[in-house]
């Protein structure tokens, strides 16, 4: 039982860190094209 929920928090924390690059790439190409957005101070 706790190998499976170990296994899902894996899971959830790869998804959530693949979404945040992905938020990060899309932040950088915006303040590339002359729109800056604050940055994340987290």
């Amino acid at each position: 039982m706790v190998d499976n929920e170990w296994s899902r928090l894996e899971e959830i924390d790869w998804l959530f860190r693949r979404m945040v690059r992905k938020f990060v790439k899309e932040r950088d190409k915006i303040a590339i094209e002359g729109v800056a957005l604050p940055a994340c101070s987290c």
